[in-house]
């Protein structure tokens, strides 16, 4: 388990069995910057886990697991004074190694980080405009191409889906969402098992919405999670209650979070030929 804290040292605690964790991982990052998001993946491809980290102020950082669960040896990208809030890793060039999508405050650009082999260094490529406030990104093949798709949520202005080839270049782009709505995450999971991924919006202030995918990438049908709105941080769809059907878990800022299972999701109306399971 990692730990990021806002201000303090980030830690690692160690699964001891029997859910005891222990920090027997040491600690990771720089105590003056304030960790917005991290991840771990293998980023050198030597079979052990990374931590890639987003800084609200400062360049982001990759930590190299040195096979021990120890993280000494750091590697920077991005710029020095973007505002992170969110990254997602993926393959998108598609040449086997990772990349990286960092999603940053208004002011300035988003950017892909395109990994050039495992000595992890990057081609940077910025995206979106700079006045356009970014609070999420995610990494699905929302159009069925074999090729992955990034999508953004934007604060106070529409969401995005950047379609992509296999080369990471930019072929077509998507808005939804509301211009006014404050999103701050985003989740693609298929939530009435069609087949088709569905986008999972969590937004400040207004209700959470789910995007219905159609049998077109350029259409998504809208339905919100209206019973209660919150100031929703987070959104997560998966399978809590182990009935083959997807559920939602949500994290709030100043109240409780709340999780639905399928067949107590807040939906008024579900669209003709798009079923709930379940409801």
């Amino acid at each position: 388990m990692v730990v990021a804290r806002f201000s303090g040292n980030n830690r690692i605690y160690l699964n001891q069995g029997d859910l005891v964790f222990k920090n027997k991982g040491g600690t990771f990052g720089h105590t003056k910057h304030t960790i917005h998001d991290l991840h771990l993946a293998d980023m050198n491809h030597d079979g052990f886990l990374d931590i890639i980290v987003a800084y609200h102020k400062g360049r982001n950082e990759i930590w190299l697991n040195d096979q021990s669960a120890k993280f000494k040896e750091v590697h920077h990208f991005g710029h020095v004074l973007s505002p992170s809030y969110h990254m997602e890793v993926g393959d998108l060039n598609k040449d086997g190694f990772l990349d990286v999508v960092e999603v940053n405050a208004k002011g300035h650009k988003n950017w892909m980080y395109l990994s050039k082999g495992a000595k992890l260094h990057y081609d940077a490529v910025g995206f979106s405009h700079p006045n356009v406030d970014s609070r999420a990104v995610e990494v699905a093949d929302l159009n069925y191409d074999g090729n992955p798709d990034i999508l953004i949520g934007n604060y106070k202005e529409l969401n995005q889906v950047f379609y992509l080839n296999e080369k990471a270049e930019f072929i077509d782009t998507l808005f939804f969402g509301g211009s006014n709505e404050k999103t701050s995450d985003i989740s693609v999971v298929d939530m009435n098992n069609e087949g088709k991924l569905d986008i999972l919006c969590a937004h400040m202030g207004t209700a959470n919405s789910i995007f219905f995918g159609t049998d077109t990438h350029k259409k998504f049908i809208r339905q919100d999670l209206n019973e209660h709105v919150f100031n929703t941080s987070a959104i997560l769809g998966l399978d809590l209650n182990g009935d083959g059907l997807m559920d939602i878990a949500e994290t709030n800022l100043n109240h409780r979070n709340v999780y639905y299972t399928q067949d107590t999701l807040p939906i008024k109306k579900v669209p003709e030929g798009l079923k709930i399971i379940g409801k």
